[in-house]
């Protein structure tokens, strides 16, 4: 049985994780079709930053579905949220880097 906190939490968590995919994909396709490359790359931040709920709305899921908890023993929780740090951060530096200096590409690769 979910309790209330883990509704709000996990339905917050589905609604983030839904809402930045369908909004991430429809910013990559409007890229594609406008030819807008940084566009592509803020869809893919979209996603990735979306995905920072992944281990509440999986362990949500897993409630869900099995009655259990997800087996945080090794920690799957916060490795399913904060791998997608990485790829975020990384997106968003360039992001802000290619329009805060759009000319001096080659100074930040």
């Amino acid at each position: 049985m979910v309790s209330l906190t883990g509704w709000l939490i996990g339905g917050t968590g589905m609604g983030v994780i839904i809402f930045c995919t369908i909004f991430g994909i429809f910013f990559i396709y409007k890229s594609k079709k406008m030819k807008a490359s940084l566009l592509t790359y803020s869809g893919l931040l979209t996603i990735f930053t979306g995905l920072f709920y992944l281990g509440a709305a999986s362990d949500f899921l897993s409630v869900l579905i099995t009655g259990n908890n997800l087996n945080n023993e090794y920690g799957l929780h916060g490795i399913l949220a904060y791998m997608w740090v990485a790829p975020a951060v990384i997106l968003a530096m360039y992001l802000g880097a290619e329009l805060i200096f759009p000319g001096k590409k080659k100074l930040f690769w």
